[in-house]
Protein backbone atom coordinates (compact mmCIF):
# COMPACT_ATOMS: atom_id res chain seq x y z
CA UNK A 1 0.00 0.00 0.00
CA UNK A 2 0.82 3.58 -0.75
CA UNK A 3 -0.04 6.58 1.31
CA UNK A 4 0.20 10.28 -0.54
CA UNK A 5 -0.88 13.51 1.07
CA UNK A 6 -0.99 15.78 -1.79
CA UNK A 7 -3.17 15.78 -4.43
CA UNK A 8 -0.96 16.65 -7.05
CA UNK A 9 0.70 13.29 -6.25
CA UNK A 10 -2.12 11.24 -7.85
CA UNK A 11 -1.51 13.14 -11.32
CA UNK A 12 -0.72 10.83 -14.18
CA UNK A 13 -1.24 7.57 -12.82
CA UNK A 14 -2.72 4.45 -14.98
CA UNK A 15 -6.49 4.98 -15.30
CA UNK A 16 -8.04 2.03 -17.82
CA UNK A 17 -9.55 2.15 -21.28
CA UNK A 18 -13.05 3.31 -21.37
CA UNK A 19 -15.42 0.60 -23.11
CA UNK A 20 -18.65 0.45 -24.31
CA UNK A 21 -19.50 -1.10 -20.88
CA UNK A 22 -17.45 0.44 -18.08
CA UNK A 23 -16.43 4.35 -17.42
CA UNK A 24 -13.69 4.71 -15.14
CA UNK A 25 -12.60 7.81 -13.11
CA UNK A 26 -8.96 8.90 -12.37
CA UNK A 27 -8.50 8.90 -8.80
CA UNK A 28 -7.18 12.38 -9.04
CA UNK A 29 -10.33 13.41 -11.02
CA UNK A 30 -12.77 12.17 -8.40
CA UNK A 31 -10.44 13.86 -5.44
CA UNK A 32 -9.63 17.25 -7.28
CA UNK A 33 -13.82 17.36 -8.15
CA UNK A 34 -14.32 16.36 -4.18
CA UNK A 35 -12.02 18.92 -2.46
CA UNK A 36 -13.24 21.54 -4.93
CA UNK A 37 -16.81 21.22 -4.34
CA UNK A 38 -16.06 21.01 -0.17
CA UNK A 39 -14.30 24.50 -0.77
CA UNK A 40 -16.76 26.17 -2.61
CA UNK A 41 -19.17 25.14 -0.10
CA UNK A 42 -16.75 27.28 2.53
CA UNK A 43 -15.46 24.54 3.88
CA UNK A 44 -11.96 24.26 5.58
CA UNK A 45 -9.60 21.45 4.21
CA UNK A 46 -7.36 20.79 7.38
CA UNK A 47 -5.12 17.87 5.30
CA UNK A 48 -5.62 14.84 2.65
CA UNK A 49 -4.59 11.60 3.03
CA UNK A 50 -4.82 9.07 0.00
CA UNK A 51 -4.29 5.28 0.44
CA UNK A 52 -3.50 3.19 -2.69
CA UNK A 53 -3.37 0.12 -2.72
CA UNK A 54 -3.00 -2.74 -5.65
CA UNK A 55 -5.23 -4.77 -7.64
CA UNK A 56 -6.05 -6.49 -10.45
CA UNK A 57 -6.96 -5.53 -13.68
CA UNK A 58 -7.08 -7.60 -17.03
CA UNK A 59 -4.75 -10.31 -14.97
CA UNK A 60 -2.21 -7.81 -14.41
CA UNK A 61 -1.26 -5.98 -11.05
CA UNK A 62 -1.31 -2.91 -10.79
CA UNK A 63 0.23 -1.18 -7.31
CA UNK A 64 -2.72 1.65 -7.51
CA UNK A 65 -5.80 0.38 -8.90
CA UNK A 66 -7.59 1.46 -5.56
CA UNK A 67 -7.67 4.71 -4.19
CA UNK A 68 -8.96 4.98 -0.21
CA UNK A 69 -9.10 8.87 0.42
CA UNK A 70 -9.33 11.10 3.30
CA UNK A 71 -10.21 15.14 3.60
CA UNK A 72 -9.97 16.25 6.65
CA UNK A 73 -12.38 19.44 6.88
CA UNK A 74 -14.10 22.18 9.22
CA UNK A 75 -17.48 23.40 8.27
CA UNK A 76 -18.74 27.13 8.32
CA UNK A 77 -21.51 26.30 10.64
CA UNK A 78 -21.21 23.38 12.53
CA UNK A 79 -18.34 22.51 14.88
CA UNK A 80 -17.71 19.21 17.75
CA UNK A 81 -14.53 20.39 19.72
CA UNK A 82 -13.63 16.53 19.97
CA UNK A 83 -13.75 15.76 15.91
CA UNK A 84 -12.46 17.04 12.96
CA UNK A 85 -14.75 15.96 10.35
CA UNK A 86 -13.79 13.69 7.45
CA UNK A 87 -15.26 12.88 3.78
CA UNK A 88 -14.15 9.72 2.98
CA UNK A 89 -14.19 8.39 -0.69
CA UNK A 90 -13.22 5.13 -2.77
CA UNK A 91 -12.56 4.72 -5.94
CA UNK A 92 -11.20 1.70 -8.04
CA UNK A 93 -9.88 0.40 -11.68
CA UNK A 94 -10.19 -3.14 -10.39
CA UNK A 95 -14.14 -3.05 -10.32
CA UNK A 96 -14.26 -3.98 -6.29
CA UNK A 97 -15.61 -0.92 -5.42
CA UNK A 98 -18.06 1.54 -6.91
CA UNK A 99 -17.53 5.58 -6.73
CA UNK A 100 -18.41 6.13 -3.00
CA UNK A 101 -18.73 9.22 -0.67
CA UNK A 102 -18.65 8.39 3.42
CA UNK A 103 -18.82 10.23 6.55
CA UNK A 104 -16.26 9.84 9.42
CA UNK A 105 -14.19 11.96 11.45
CA UNK A 106 -10.45 12.11 13.48
CA UNK A 107 -11.07 12.30 17.33
CA UNK A 108 -8.95 14.70 18.31
CA UNK A 109 -7.99 13.35 22.09
CA UNK A 110 -6.50 10.01 20.61
CA UNK A 111 -6.39 10.59 17.08
CA UNK A 112 -8.96 7.28 16.44
CA UNK A 113 -10.56 7.49 13.07
CA UNK A 114 -14.55 6.85 13.40
CA UNK A 115 -16.48 5.76 10.48
CA UNK A 116 -20.49 6.66 10.53
CA UNK A 117 -23.53 5.97 8.48
CA UNK A 118 -24.04 4.52 5.24
CA UNK A 119 -21.89 5.44 2.18
CA UNK A 120 -23.19 7.52 -0.45
CA UNK A 121 -22.37 5.55 -3.97
CA UNK A 122 -23.42 6.94 -7.62
CA UNK A 123 -23.82 3.52 -8.94
CA UNK A 124 -22.83 -0.18 -7.93
CA UNK A 125 -20.33 0.34 -11.05
CA UNK A 126 -18.47 2.52 -13.15
CA UNK A 127 -21.08 3.31 -15.94
CA UNK A 128 -22.51 5.26 -18.63
CA UNK A 129 -21.29 8.53 -20.69
CA UNK A 130 -20.10 11.39 -18.64
CA UNK A 131 -18.70 9.64 -15.77
CA UNK A 132 -17.33 12.93 -14.45
CA UNK A 133 -20.18 14.36 -14.72
CA UNK A 134 -21.98 12.30 -13.33
CA UNK A 135 -18.92 12.15 -10.68
CA UNK A 136 -20.08 16.01 -9.81
CA UNK A 137 -23.55 15.36 -9.34
CA UNK A 138 -23.11 12.81 -6.84
CA UNK A 139 -20.52 14.89 -4.80
CA UNK A 140 -23.07 17.62 -5.07
CA UNK A 141 -25.86 15.38 -3.58
CA UNK A 142 -23.39 13.75 -1.41
CA UNK A 143 -21.93 16.55 0.20
CA UNK A 144 -25.71 17.14 2.50
CA UNK A 145 -26.08 13.26 2.71
CA UNK A 146 -23.01 13.28 4.42
CA UNK A 147 -22.93 16.33 6.39
CA UNK A 148 -26.66 14.65 7.48
CA UNK A 149 -24.27 11.67 8.48
CA UNK A 150 -21.77 14.56 10.64
CA UNK A 151 -24.92 15.50 12.52
CA UNK A 152 -25.59 11.77 13.29
CA UNK A 153 -22.26 11.12 14.68
CA UNK A 154 -22.15 13.31 16.81
CA UNK A 155 -25.86 12.26 18.18
CA UNK A 156 -24.78 9.05 18.35
CA UNK A 157 -20.99 9.86 20.30
CA UNK A 158 -23.75 11.84 23.12
CA UNK A 159 -25.69 9.30 23.17
CA UNK A 160 -23.07 6.14 23.49
CA UNK A 161 -21.09 8.91 26.45
CA UNK A 162 -24.76 8.65 28.30
CA UNK A 163 -24.76 4.46 28.41
CA UNK A 164 -23.38 3.50 31.59
CA UNK A 165 -21.68 -0.45 31.56
CA UNK A 166 -20.75 -2.42 34.07
CA UNK A 167 -17.60 -4.38 33.56
CA UNK A 168 -19.46 -7.58 33.25
CA UNK A 169 -21.65 -6.04 30.46
CA UNK A 170 -18.66 -4.25 28.83
CA UNK A 171 -16.68 -7.87 28.70
CA UNK A 172 -20.08 -9.07 27.06
CA UNK A 173 -20.02 -6.70 24.37
CA UNK A 174 -16.21 -7.63 23.48
CA UNK A 175 -17.39 -11.27 23.18
CA UNK A 176 -19.92 -10.15 20.69
CA UNK A 177 -18.23 -8.10 18.85
CA UNK A 178 -15.57 -10.27 18.20
CA UNK A 179 -18.19 -13.06 17.00
CA UNK A 180 -19.66 -10.37 15.14
CA UNK A 181 -16.34 -9.72 13.29
CA UNK A 182 -16.30 -6.63 14.32
CA UNK A 183 -12.17 -7.67 15.84
CA UNK A 184 -10.26 -10.50 15.35
CA UNK A 185 -9.90 -12.87 17.95
CA UNK A 186 -6.63 -11.60 18.82
CA UNK A 187 -7.55 -8.09 18.95
CA UNK A 188 -9.49 -8.94 22.66
CA UNK A 189 -7.25 -8.63 25.33
CA UNK A 190 -5.92 -5.57 23.56
CA UNK A 191 -9.74 -4.36 23.59
CA UNK A 192 -9.99 -5.06 27.04
CA UNK A 193 -6.91 -3.53 27.92
CA UNK A 194 -7.53 -0.48 26.87
CA UNK A 195 -10.98 -0.70 28.21
CA UNK A 196 -9.75 -1.02 31.98
CA UNK A 197 -7.19 1.78 31.37
CA UNK A 198 -3.99 -0.83 31.45
CA UNK A 199 -2.36 1.09 29.08
CA UNK A 200 -2.19 5.04 28.67
CA UNK A 201 -4.86 5.35 25.55
CA UNK A 202 -6.92 3.81 27.93
CA UNK A 203 -7.14 6.36 30.57
CA UNK A 204 -7.58 8.97 28.41
CA UNK A 205 -11.10 7.57 28.41
CA UNK A 206 -11.62 6.55 32.19
CA UNK A 207 -16.11 6.70 31.87
CA UNK A 208 -17.81 3.27 32.19
CA UNK A 209 -19.58 4.00 28.86
CA UNK A 210 -20.46 2.14 25.88
CA UNK A 211 -18.23 5.71 23.86
CA UNK A 212 -15.17 4.75 26.20
CA UNK A 213 -15.38 0.89 25.01
CA UNK A 214 -16.49 2.04 21.40
CA UNK A 215 -13.24 3.91 21.73
CA UNK A 216 -11.32 0.77 22.72
CA UNK A 217 -12.46 -1.01 19.55
CA UNK A 218 -11.26 1.77 17.31
CA UNK A 219 -8.09 1.77 19.36
CA UNK A 220 -7.15 -1.46 17.53
CA UNK A 221 -8.06 -0.84 14.14
CA UNK A 222 -4.46 1.69 14.38
CA UNK A 223 -2.29 0.88 11.79
CA UNK A 224 -4.45 -1.78 9.98
CA UNK A 225 -4.88 -1.66 6.24
CA UNK A 226 -7.42 1.20 5.06
CA UNK A 227 -9.64 -1.22 3.53
CA UNK A 228 -9.80 -3.37 6.90
CA UNK A 229 -10.61 -0.67 8.97
CA UNK A 230 -13.70 0.49 6.35
CA UNK A 231 -14.89 -2.84 6.78
CA UNK A 232 -14.70 -3.27 10.44
CA UNK A 233 -15.72 -0.16 11.54
CA UNK A 234 -19.02 -0.46 9.17
CA UNK A 235 -19.55 -3.80 11.29
CA UNK A 236 -19.00 -2.53 14.79
CA UNK A 237 -21.17 0.98 14.37
CA UNK A 238 -23.87 -1.89 12.96
CA UNK A 239 -23.45 -4.17 16.03
CA UNK A 240 -22.81 -0.87 18.57
CA UNK A 241 -26.16 0.85 17.25
CA UNK A 242 -28.48 -2.83 17.77
CA UNK A 243 -27.56 -3.41 21.55
CA UNK A 244 -30.41 -3.03 23.41
CA UNK A 245 -28.37 0.05 25.53
CA UNK A 246 -28.79 1.76 22.24
CA UNK A 247 -31.70 1.24 20.66
CA UNK A 248 -33.46 1.98 24.34
CA UNK A 249 -31.68 4.99 24.89
CA UNK A 250 -33.07 6.25 20.65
Amino acid sequence: MEIVEQLEQLKDRWVPQTTSHYSPISHYDYAAELINHLEHRNCGVEYTRFHLMPGTVDEEKRPDAVMFAWIGITYPDMENENLLYKYGAINSHDRTHAVKLFGGSDLFMCANGMIWGQEFTLNQKHSGEGILRSVRSMIEAGYTHVQLQHKKMDDAIELMSNIGLNRERAAELVIDAMSNGSIAPSAVEPVWDHYEMREEAGEKFPERNMWSLYNAFTEKYKGEKINNVYRKNRKLNEFITNTPEYLEAE
